[in-house]
């Protein structure tokens, strides 16, 4: 992108982060620009697996968060992958311990990021390569643990 007359690479985190037409490239942390702009998935029909993500046409199974794939899929290690069952709402998963997540059953502990666990939980990858919810060794309050080499994320 041209900022003050000088191209840089935008870093982001999420296609969300980045601008119209540009999405997440996987984990590079960089935006880069669609193929094909667009405004609906109707615009994306012709390239095939692409959905118009962000307005950009993009590959339809790579992603950062359950909410970039299709309805009955979730993310794992950033590709769309389906759920074993569909669901509006919790109670429509016939196993425990799972959650309606983007019309998919999901394991309740499978997150993206340490804010989606309960305090003093992070996310780890376990090693089926899904994500889930462990306790951390030390929890803290705010700002910075007793080591300081670690800082306290969602209190831990």
């Amino acid at each position: 992108v041209c900022t003050h007359g000088t191209c840089v690479q935008l870093k982001c985190s999420s296609n969300s982060t980045c601008p119209t037409c540009y999405h997440a490239h996987g984990s590079d942390g960089i935006c880069v620009r669609a193929e094909k702009c667009c405004s609906s998935h109707e615009e994306c029909r012709h390239t095939l697996g692409k959905r118009c993500i962000n307005g950009g046409c993009i590959s339809g199974s790579s992603c950062l968060s359950h909410e970039e794939c299709y309805r009955g899929q979730h993310c794992n290690k950033g590709r769309c992958i389906p759920s074993t069952y569909c669901c509006e709402k919790e109670e429509d998963c016939p196993q425990g311990n799972q959650q309606c997540v983007n019309h998919g059953c999901i394991k309740k502990s499978s997150c993206h990021k340490n804010t989606d666990c309960k305090i003093c939980h992070i996310c780890k990858e376990s090693k089926g390569g899904f994500k889930s919810c462990v306790k951390a060794k030390q929890c803290c309050n705010y700002g910075s643990c007793k080591n300081e080499k670690y800082i306290c994320d969602n209190g831990a």
